[in-house]
């Protein structure tokens, strides 16, 4: 697949609209409640998941851009060590926004044990979806990045997750 060509401009406005989806993520997050019954907190994980769709998104078409043959050569360089986590930020954003799949899982937190004093309690956390709730896949290269995904992200807790994104985007694009 051939991405757009390189465009440093076009790059730089798009992390930063990814670093403004991380912020959204992040700020949200922290106002997210282990009881997610009433509409306040339906519209909360909503936001949640267009901003972490949004983050993905992103970072594909970042990466398209970025690895263009007249690319960003310290991306392309670097890029290895990360490319699990960019094909598993592929194939959620693509059926975060082609299927509309649930992207997450809610783990409602709670008390934690044993019981410590004070007592403590874990904050809820979205965690990336697992296989058993991803529609089935006939195509091959689909077929790839799930076992990526799968393997690098299904069942993991989403925000660090894209905090590793962003801090990556950060980096080599700074």
């Amino acid at each position: 697949m051939v991405g757009p060509p390189y465009n440093p401009a076009a790059v730089r406005a798009a992390h930063t609209l990814l670093r403004h989806a991380h912020d959204d993520w992040t700020a949200n997050l922290h106002r997210l409640r282990p009881d997610d019954a009433d509409d306040r907190q339906a519209d909360l994980r909503l936001r949640l998941y267009g901003s972490a769709a949004a983050v993905l998104l992103w970072t594909r078409g970042i990466d398209d851009m970025c690895t263009d043959p007249d690319g960003h050569q310290p991306y392309v360089a670097a890029r290895p060590a990360v490319a699990p986590r960019l094909s598993a930020a592929r194939y959620a954003g693509n059926h975060a926004i082609h299927q509309l799949i649930p992207l997450s899982d809610l783990d409602s937190g709670g008390a934690t044990f044993p019981m410590t004093f004070p007592r403590a309690f874990r904050p809820p956390t979205l965690r990336w979806a697992t296989e058993i709730v991803l529609p089935p896949v006939d195509i091959d290269s689909t077929r790839k990045l799930r076992r990526v995904y799968l393997a690098t992200w299904a069942g993991h807790a989403i925000g660090p997750t894209l905090d590793q994104l962003r801090a990556w985007f950060d980096e080599q694009l700074a």
